[in-house]
Parts: C-alpha cells; sequence; structure tokens
C-alpha cells in the first residue's frame, strides 16, 4: 500500500508542478483589463477556475455579462425514441431547482415535486419568466442565473405527481427519502419506472442528518431502497453523488474542463442517466452495477478515495466534478 501511496503523491506533485500557470496582466490581474469573470452571483471568479462568465464582452468593452454559451454536447441526442418524463422528488432543494433548470433547458419534460405544489410553483414561475431563481440558505444557497426559458417543458407538481413519470428522481436528503418513495410505491410497482438515486447516506452534516446506515444491511443507500421497495421491474441507477449543485447550470457545467459524473448501476438505467448528463453538457464516467454503490456514495472524504481520483485523474484524464 505504502510504495503505491508514495508513488502515486510522486506522480500528482509532478503534475501540479508541470502545470502551466495562469496568464498575468499589469498589476497581478489573471485575466486581461476590463475582462474579469464573474461567478453567477456577479461576484470575482477564483483564477484556478476556468468557468464563470467575462464581465464584458471582446467586442466595444462595455456589454453587460451574459450567460455562458451552451457545450456543444449540449442536447445532443445519443439514442432514439422520445426523452423520458421526469419527476425531481425534493425538487425545490439546491440540487433539485439546479437540475430542473438544466434538464429543462435541454430538453427534457420535467415535473418539479415538493409536498406542496405553491412552494414548487413560485420557483417554476420565476424559471420560466427568464430571471433564474436565487435562494439563499445557511448551507449554501440556490444560484440559477437568468436564462430564456420559452421553449422548457417545465412544471410544479406534488410527490403523487412522480409516480406518473418515467424517470423518478430522489433528489432530498438520504433520511427524507425512502418516507416520500414510499408514499407513491403502491403506484409504481410493476409498471417498470426508473430511479435515479442521488442521496447520499453518510454524507455528515452540522444539522445532524448523515446518521450513516446500519452495519448489518446493504451499505449503499441505493441497495435499502432498492430492498425496501422490491420492486423486480425497476431499473435503478445512481449518479450525482459528488457533485456541487452550483456548478450545475441551465447552460452545461460552471467549470467545463471539469465536467465528468461518476455514474452506476442497472444496464438500461446507467443508459438513460448518460444521455441525460450528456444532454445537459456533462460527461458520464460509468463504474459498474449497483454492487459498486458503497464505493461512490458521498461521504466523509477519506485518503485513499482522493488519491484514487487523483490517480485516475493523471493516469486516464478523469476530470471529476468535486467541488471545483
Amino acid at each position: 500500500f505504502f510504495p503505491k501511496m508514495i508513488c502515486r503523491t510522486f506522480i500528482l506533485f509532478f503534475a501540479m508542478a508541470t502545470a502551466s500557470p495562469p496568464d498575468v496582466y499589469p498589476n497581478g490581474r489573471t485575466t486581461p483589463p476590463g475582462e474579469r469573470k464573474l461567478d453567477s452571483d456577479g461576484k470575482p471568479y477564483p483564477w484556478w477556475n476556468k468557468g464563470g462568465m467575462w464581465d464584458k464582452d471582446k467586442g466595444d468593452g462595455s456589454a453587460p455579462s451574459v450567460p455562458a454559451t451552451k457545450v456543444p454536447s449540449f442536447g445532443v441526442r445519443t439514442s432514439t425514441g422520445p426523452l423520458p418524463k421526469i419527476a425531481i422528488i425534493g425538487g425545490t432543494g439546491r440540487m433539485g431547482v439546479h437540475l430542473c433548470a438544466a434538464w429543462s433547458n435541454s430538453g427534457y419534460d420535467v415535473t418539479m415535486c415538493s409536498r406542496t405544489k405553491e412552494k414548487a410553483q413560485k420557483i417554476v414561475d420565476s424559471l420560466l419568466a427568464g430571471n433564474g431563481y436565487r435562494e439563499d440558505g445557511l448551507q449554501g444557497g440556490i444560484k440559477v442565473p437568468p436564462c430564456p426559458a420559452e421553449s422548457w417543458k417545465l412544471k410544479a407538481g406534488i410527490v403523487d405527481d412522480a409516480a406518473e413519470a418515467d424517470l423518478i428522481v430522489l433528489a432530498t436528503m438520504y433520511e427524507q427519502a425512502w418516507g416520500l418513495l414510499e408514499s407513491i410505491a403502491s403506484k409504481i410497482r410493476g409498471k417498470g419506472k426508473t430511479i435515479l438515486d442521488m442521496t447520499n447516506p453518510f454524507l455528515k452534516r452540522p444539522d445532524g442528518y448523515g446518521a450513516g446506515l446500519p452495519k448489518d444491511g446493504p451499505q449503499s443507500g441505493i441497495e435499502v431502497h432498492k430492498q425496501k421497495l422490491n420492486d423486480s421491474s425497476v431499473k435503478w441507477v445512481g449518479a450525482y453523488k459528488s457533485v456541487l449543485w452550483t456548478l450545475i447550470l441551465p447552460t452545461g457545467p460552471k467549470n467545463p474542463s471539469r465536467r465528468d459524473i461518476e455514474v452506476f448501476g442497472d444496464t438500461e438505467a446507467v443508459d438513460t442517466v448518460c444521455e441525460l448528463i450528456r444532454m445537459h453538457g456533462w460527461n458520464p464516467i460509468v463504474r459498474g452495477g449497483i454492487e459498486v454503490a458503497k464505493d461512490y456514495e458521498g461521504g466523509i472524504p477519506s485518503f485513499s478515495k482522493i488519491m484514487g481520483n487523483m490517480y485516475r485523474e493523471i493516469t486516464k484524464g478523469e476530470k471529476l466534478s468535486v467541488g471545483w
């Protein structure tokens, strides 16, 4: 173990040492004068992140900032047949709102599901008006920038409405997910639904969530939910487990240089979600079936996981979106 660890560390430091430094302009600027990069909330962008948008255009230098253009793969189909209808349980949460905007902008029919329709409707109205949506929070806010939405097929709904979708997304905290899924279980059993599980049972939070899983049962959230639902017709897939919601914008990844997302699960469901990921400008990395879930669900970062990610980035060119 230690020789491999030392070798990987050396390779990492060598790669960092030989990386090209950012261009430096007069007065220490790392972007040209009058072309400062801005975050979606208007704050200056750090030089080491290649995302963001210019505060002035490349023309006369007086135009206001505009959202980034869509990446080349945005909205490009990789299969035939109709796109699945999507319902996001927990759609008014941070990840839910950002994904509703991104998936709607790439051509999907999306329902933002909440316990009360009024809460979802307020957000949907703002998004469909092209105003984006912003909401501050103690654990991090929602920051969807303004974006034209005339063609979006986005609507508000309650949790029960998720039963009508082809692809049901669990975008809540792990501790809340089963209770909500159980409430529609009788309506979806035997109907061949696809369920995208984005929950992270090991992710400990200051507010008390994140108790983890019992030692005597399945050691991943997706396996727990599959066991409890007990429906052989359902196709399960896990993805978006380590992606920060603020990096998901309607026009694609905030940082296009780091757009890889890990995916695992049943083959048919993986194919569906891989296309979904590509359709809004990201790149799927398939890790295997559901049995590998425990290795890729979120949790307290470990040294071995961090080094493994760095090693694959150096040797395979992977660019996982892991928070920057």
